[in-house]
């Protein structure tokens, strides 16, 4: 079951006039999920916490798609208003008008703690990111509008089934960040300050959800569990570990189907993967200590090391499947320090092709 309630938050660092507080405080959406009773619809009795009592991981959700839709509307109708005055004058509207009164309104969206935490450091966009962005939020609107509602249920369900699987035993609470962007920024997850974060940009969801959660969330258990420091690169054999233990969670929640379902791949790339295996492997092992952000996204979103797209997603299932292999159990897993999962990883490789 989940508890739901709405709360108003207040700013972060900088300050927000009343005008931008009554706004956040009607978007932001606070959730506690509650295990469910053990027994229930064939689940496993849930994980006890330290003290002996129910581990209950709680979900905190703030969207601010509300936000996003009240100041989109502000800025067309201040477009319009100045439209209109420059027909009255007789002269065409100057588009660096038009971009000004976009930035100038789009500015104030950045105040909130919440924007500036989605945002990362920077708290502004860049004018042609907004620019390029909103000639696309017209066609994503009906995305954007649906976005809560799909990601609120979906998250719930996929939080509460990760800590299941993972056997949660301490309390964890994570905030789920629910905003809009401008296209070009993945959902992550983040630990700062032992803050655990989810950051989902709601332009541009994909269409299934529920294995994106599945994959946020269990590294957002693996920090808890495993301790994590909050700052500090991922190694490649690091993003592999994690990727390989969430595809493995989510064959857990939903067992059954065939590797490429989990995958999110066809039946064919799976066949080409696995016949360049030997060389996916031998490519990957040489570059496990890599640690640079951009080489590794490279390796993530790419063709990787043997020229086939998606081979990082394989490589992570390849691994995962050897570390079941050789006895580890996911809930184990998730307890690996983060600095042993490079060791693990290499000792788990080491000796095949």
């Amino acid at each position: 079951m989940s508890r739901r309630a709405y709360r108003a938050q207040g700013a972060g660092s900088s300050s927000v006039g009343l005008r931008g507080q009554a706004r956040l405080a009607l978007c932001i959406l606070l959730v506690g999920i509650v295990a469910a009773p053990a027994g229930s619809r064939g689940e496993k009795p849930s994980a006890r916490a330290d003290d002996g009592s129910a581990a209950s991981p709680t979900l905190r959700l703030v969207s601010l798609v509300p936000e996003f839709l009240a100041l989109y509307r502000e800025a067309e109708q201040e477009e319009s208003r100045a439209q209109a005055r420059a027909r009255e004058e007789g002269r065409s509207l100057d588009p660096d008008t038009v971009a000004h009164i976009r930035r100038t309104i789009w500015e104030r969206a950045m105040e909130p703690w919440s924007y500036r935490l989605a945002r990362g450091e920077s708290v502004r966009w860049e004018a042609e990111d907004l620019e390029s962005a909103w000639a696309r939020y017209a066609r994503a609107m009906n995305g954007i509008r649906s976005a809560e509602g799909r990601v609120f249920s979906q998250a719930e369900d996929a939080f509460r089934e990760a800590s299941r699987v993972l056997r949660l035993d301490r309390p964890l609470e994570v905030d789920l960040i629910l905003y809009v962007g401008t296209f070009d920024e993945p959902p992550a997850f983040r630990l700062r300050n032992g803050s655990y974060t989810l950051l989902i940009p709601a332009e541009d969801l994909p269409t299934q959800l529920r294995p994106l959660f599945l994959d946020l969330f269990t590294r957002a258990l693996h920090a808890r569990l495993g301790g994590r420091p909050p700052e500090g690169r991922l190694s490649l054999a690091q993003h592999l570990f994690l990727r390989g233990l969430a595809l493995r969670v989510h064959e857990e929640v939903d067992p059954g189907q065939e590797a490429e379902s989990y995958l999110l791949r066809s039946r064919s790339w799976l066949l080409s993967a696995e016949q360049r295996d030997e060389a996916i492997i031998s490519g990957m092992k040489e570059r496990l200590e890599e640690s640079d952000p951009e080489r590794i996204e490279r390796l993530r979103r790419g063709s990787g090391v043997s020229g086939l797209e998606g081979e990082f997603d394989f490589m992570a299932w390849r691994l995962s499947g050897l570390l079941l292999m050789d006895g580890w159990t996911l809930d184990r897993l998730a307890r690996v320090p983060e600095s042993e999962v490079a060791a693990l990883v290499i000792e788990t490789l080491s000796g095949r092709p």
